[in-house]
């Protein structure tokens, strides 16, 4: 039995990496997360039963696993007081690793490795993810050359993600691999040791094509100490060759070393582009974000917001300047940061035992510098950005390999009555196994709903319907539910789909009642169901949750002008533009009244204001031109 635990170890290390999916929603980090609950579910049941039939230890005692207990219980704690315990509990949907199931998932694979660990172990687990690694990375390296170009929205050419679904995070996890390659070529400094080396090319070659600064900020650190260390010990030959083999890609590929070695100059296409789509430097708008979750933190400085909530309580502290961003209008369901993200929801208390237990994790790892110095690239890379699935698996239990050491040798058989209330508790890792289950066919549903929208309204209604009935406590699944119901109501003049719209909305709020973007889309579905008091006393409360969004106000005004109340129509449409000067949709909402009130001075002040942003907008032209003549014909008249 224990032989079978360690290989599901190995596959849990192995196939965590290279495993995504293209028929769910979420492409990369939801087949990840099922994995990880699976696995969980799996290596719960077989260590029991190893325990009940061999006498294993069902745990260690080691400081390490008081510190991350320490942890748990403080992300427990901003669960229960959290404004959205859903979210909470399974993590934003989209991401989902970092909500509380998933911690217990990492720390219940941080005991059960504990106690399978030793050196031999370890090094099985680093080559492992040496070898998962090798596979993502060629993947990475063909997408540099076009193999999957045209499945994507983004340039994947331009900044490769292979199975981790973004460049950043691609990067973070090859920060790790590349130490515990370093690590390989240690061992064996000898240049016959081909293997190596080769794959240290292919992982540094793939790092380099994500062009993730914080990636190669946190591979410098320990490819520094290598060179240092060869540099001491006087190995020529290993110093030469790496340098080549790190050097030479450098000066051929385009990355940002070579962008600062050799600053190109700027075409000018490429700055009328930039101009045009004011885009917002990356690190300008991080600096807001990092804003808003300090403001965050002020506001609840003991438990935070509730472990994960970021997507939510950012809009209440949301800095105005972040609408004048190109990223105004975009979610952003973490803060860029992780010890930020920590500070903002889950308060003092939960960033507090998380750089403890950060802290006792570096003390673990002083003895072995390669490990230590992976932790500390997952440190630097969360700083700029958040943790993955790949990444916190790594977080989390590489602090385990060192264990080894620790372990107590002597088995103290468990008495009777513990025995028997272990084969019960066998049920919730089984039971655990079924949900993940049904977790991952529910979201296939979505999935599948998703496609169907726009063209087969009654297929995606059958599809939602199968996700609701699998989850019904899901809010994502009952605000897509309530969309399609009220889009096939409104076609149909069918009054039973308006009413399971209605019900569904109710159960969605009840769920996660501060949503501001669920609140926004059960507005409208009630606006379009008719319900227009409803709707507007609804987005009015949105507007409390997020007084900073310019997009809340500007639909506020739209439901009033609709049901012709114009005053309070021009108040909130004037509230967006203060909120946002540069809001063309704003400008086209305020131009309208103005025209329909024949002021016509501010009508095609507005609609120049609106132009001027938006040079496209060919019925901002038009309006211009025709209230132009009419001022002129005013003007004559007079």
């Amino acid at each position: 039995m224990t032989k079978l635990i360690r290989y599901t170890i190995l596959s849990l290390f192995f196939f965590i990496p290279l495993t995504f999916s293209f028929k769910n929603f979420e492409l990369f980090e939801f087949p990840k997360i099922i994995l990880i609950y699976s696995f969980t579910s799996i290596l719960l049941i077989q260590h029991i039963l190893n325990h009940l039939l061999n006498n294993t230890p069902l745990f260690t005692k080691n400081r390490l696993s008081l510190i991350f207990l320490i942890f748990l219980f403080s992300q427990i704690l901003s669960t229960i007081f959290s404004i959205d315990r859903h979210m909470s509990f399974f993590g934003y949907y989209s991401r989902f690793n970092g909500g509380l199931l998933s911690i217990i998932c990492y720390f219940i694979l941080f005991q059960i490795l504990s106690v399978y660990i030793d050196k031999d172990f370890t090094q099985k687990i680093i080559n492992t993810s040496i070898i998962s690694a090798f596979f993502v990375c060629l993947y990475a390296i063909l997408q540099h050359f076009g193999i999957d170009k045209n499945l994507w929205v983004q340039d994947v050419q331009n900044r490769v993600f292979s199975t981790l679904g973004q460049p950043n995070w691609l990067a973070a996890y090859l920060s790790i691999v590349i130490c515990f390659i370093l690590f390989q070529i240690d061992q064996n400094p000898s240049i016959l040791n081909l293997k190596s080396y080769i794959i240290f090319q292919i992982c540094f070659l793939s790092l380099l094509f994500t062009k993730s600064k914080s990636g190669l900020i946190a591979v410098s650190i320990p490819l520094s100490y290598f060179f240092l260390k060869t540099l001491i010990n006087k190995k020529y030959h290993q110093l030469i060759v790496l340098s080549l083999l790190i050097f030479i890609p450098i000066l051929i590929f385009d990355n940002p070393i070579k962008d600062k070695l050799f600053p190109k100059i700027l075409k000018i296409e490429d700055s009328i582009i930039e101009d045009y789509y004011n885009i917002t430097a990356s690190q300008d708008i991080r600096k807001i974000v990092w804003q808003g979750a300090l403001n965050l933190w002020k506001k609840f400085p003991i438990l935070g917001s509730g472990l994960e909530t970021f997507a939510i309580s950012y809009y209440w502290v949301r800095p105005i300047s972040h609408n004048l961003t190109s990223e105004w209008d975009f979610l952003y369901n973490k803060a860029h940061n992780e010890y930020l993200n920590y500070a903002a929801t889950t308060g003092s208390v939960g960033l507090i035992s998380y750089l403890l237990l950060i802290v006792f994790s570096l003390l673990s790892l002083k003895t072995q510098p390669y490990l230590l110095l992976a932790y500390l690239t997952i440190l630097i890379t969360n700083f700029a950005g958040f943790s993955v699935v790949v990444t916190s698996l790594y977080f989390f239990l590489i602090p385990a390999f060192t264990l080894g050491k620790y372990k107590k040798t002597s088995q103290t058989p468990s008495s009777k009555s513990i025995k028997i209330l272990l084969n019960i508790l066998l049920i919730i890792p089984l039971y655990f196994l079924y949900f993940s289950v049904k977790y991952f066919l529910a979201d296939r549903h979505y999935f599948l709903s998703n496609q169907y929208l726009k063209k087969y309204p009654q297929n995606s209604l059958v599809e939602i319907s199968k996700s609701v009935k699998l989850l019904p406590g899901n809010p994502e699944y009952q605000i897509q539910y309530a969309q399609i119901l009220s889009s096939i109501a409104l076609s149909s003049n069918d009054n039973t789909y308006s009413q399971k719209a209605l019900d569904a909305l109710v159960k969605a709020e009840e769920i996660s009642p501060f949503h501001p973007n669920y609140l926004k889309k059960s507005a409208q579905i009630l606006f379009n169901l008719g319900q227009t008091k409803t709707a507007i006393d609804l987005i009015k409360k949105t507007s409390l949750l997020a007084p900073t969004d310019a997009k809340t106000f500007y639909i506020l005004a739209t439901f009033y002008t609709s049901t012709d109340q114009i005053n309070l129509a021009k108040t909130a449409y004037q509230k967006a533009l203060d909120l946002k000067s540069n809001y063309d949709h704003a400008h086209m909402g305020l131009a309208q009244i103005y025209l329909i009130e024949k002021d016509y001075q501010s009508s095609l002040d507005h609609f120049q204001s609106a132009y001027d942003i938006n040079p496209k907008n060919t019925d901002a032209l038009e309006k211009i031109k025709e209230l132009k003549l009419i001022l002129t014909n005013q003007t004559k008249s007079s």
